[in-house]
């Protein structure tokens, strides 16, 4: 692996973390917090990020494409969201905060050549039966 490969695996790693742990912890604190959580919320919140995570450090171009579509269409929605005219402070700096990470996570994600380099690694693996799948 060469050091613009580890590059990019380790970008990649932060962004599923961007991707996998937010909702997974809102999950924890509404069941910590006694609210009634039902199993399709589980599911959606809880397992999917984990799973889309999971396959995007394991170099799948498919959630690579799926996690920039979803960062990128959030970002837009809390960009528009910040236009919006009864706004206060705190729900600015919210929206602010949420385009501005998932942006550039999406940007980061999409147009890295450190990321590509990991994705195209990891790609090779799979072609070669190395990837321990």
């Amino acid at each position: 692996m060469t050091e613009a490969e580890r590059t990019g695996r380790r970008v990649t790693i932060g962004i599923a973390w961007l991707a996998g742990a937010p909702p997974v912890l809102l999950l924890c604190g509404l069941i910590a917090a006694g609210y009634p959580v039902l199993k399709t919320t589980v599911i959606t919140e809880g397992v999917v990020p984990v799973v889309l995570s999971w396959l995007l450090i394991s170099g799948r171009r498919w959630v690579r494409t799926l996690v920039v579509i979803g960062f990128g269409v959030n970002a837009a929605a809390a960009f528009v969201q910040l236009f919006r005219l009864e706004w206060t402070l705190t729900t600015m700096l919210l929206s602010s905060t949420d385009a501005v990470v998932h942006g550039l996570a999406a940007v980061v994600l999409l147009l890295s050549p450190q990321v590509r380099a990991f994705f195209e690694y990891q790609n090779r693996l799979v072609a070669l039966g190395l990837n321990g799948s």
